[in-house]
């Protein structure tokens, strides 16, 4: 132990990287820097794997530190007293802001909702006037007219749906008008075809 006091700092830690099993360095590396000052943190968590107790470390930096008193008694204290504090202000009266009378009921401030009004909403121009007409409209939702259900009667006119395949399962079905009617359509979407859909229609007619 006495060649390791007569180390510096820079020796012992030299010492250590060249055999950091040696556990009676670790100790006398701990005890030097918890006399330095913050920073043992890391020499500590070093040492902790390599010496034969934990006590003994526990003990250096313990004893450098002057036994400091981390616990947070303090602050439960503070708290007690901010909360002691806090009934004496309800009791007599005192938490109450200037001209709130005894029996006043609470006023609730809603954050953001006293920003504009329904003349500020109105104000604006007619492409950012969508949040005033949505609160505007918001009470006759219920009163809407519904869309008319379309007729079973009315011509399906969509072109999107003809294909040759919907005049097959016509054909197939025996609803043979249905089916030239398809190829009808067919006709007038693709006339570079109109020669092999006729011909469809004709062997419908045999």
């Amino acid at each position: 132990m006495d060649a390791l006091e007569k180390m510096s700092l820079a020796e012992l830690r030299g010492q250590l990287s060249m055999t950091p099993w040696f556990a009676a360095a670790h100790i006398e590396l701990v005890r030097r820097v918890s006399a330095i000052g913050p920073g043992v943190g890391s020499e500590f968590e070093k040492a902790a794997l390599n010496v034969w107790s934990r006590a003994t470390l526990y003990r250096i930096v313990n004893e450098a530190s002057g036994k400091r008193d981390f616990t947070d008694a303090d602050i439960t204290e503070a708290i007690r007293a901010g909360l002691n504090a806090g009934k004496e202000d309800n009791g007599t009266g005192e938490g109450r802001t200037a001209g709130q009378s005894e029996n006043a009921a609470p006023r609730v401030i809603v954050l953001g909702g006293d920003y504009f009004s329904r003349e500020d909403l109105d104000s604006l121009k007619a492409e950012d006037r969508i949040f005033s007409l949505l609160g505007r409209n918001a009470g006759t939702e219920g009163t809407a007219e519904e869309p008319e259900p379309a007729s079973p009667d009315k011509p399906f006119d969509d072109m999107r749906f003809y294909t040759e395949t919907l005049a097959a399962i016509y054909a197939e079905q025996g609803y043979f008008d249905k089916a030239k009617e398809v190829y009808g359509k067919l006709i007038l979407l693709y006339p570079e075809k109109s020669a092999y859909f006729a011909s469809l229609i004709e062997k419908l007619k045999q």
